[in-house]
């Protein structure tokens, strides 16, 4: 019995019916905020990622005397590891959301199941 089949048989057991609907719309409520949440996480990743690679591609291409460029090189080399930390740190969130987006299916098909029942 996985995590939201548990919360549910708990909430079936404590409370009645009405009781059941509104603590399943609290717990939907709570995972939208959290979906949410990672929404804008999952953005402000893309954003960093987008000019972390605008960086690169800016000092790849530019111009520089020879003295300077194992600065360069060093420069990128930085900002490559900077956007490979983003860039897993976002697919951990994508990760992250999906799983929530599967709990929240499962919490808002037991909520149907019990409209119906109530019904």
């Amino acid at each position: 019995m996985g995590f939201d089949e548990t919360i549910i048989l708990k909430i079936n057991r404590d409370f009645t019916t009405d009781e059941a609907v509104q603590v399943v719309l609290k717990k939907l409520a709570e995972l939208e905020q959290e979906i949410g949440i990672l929404k804008s996480e999952i953005s402000e990743k893309e954003d960093i990622i987008n000019k972390k690679d605008e960086e690169i591609h800016d000092l790849r291409y530019k111009e520089v005397n020879s003295k300077k460029g194992w600065l360069r090189d060093e420069l990128i080399a930085e900002l490559n590891k900077d956007a490979m930390y983003y860039q897993n740190l976002h697919q951990e969130n994508c990760k992250k959301y999906s799983e929530l987006e599967i709990k929240y299916s499962k919490v808002l098909i037991e909520l149907l199941n019990l409209k119906k029942v109530n019904e």
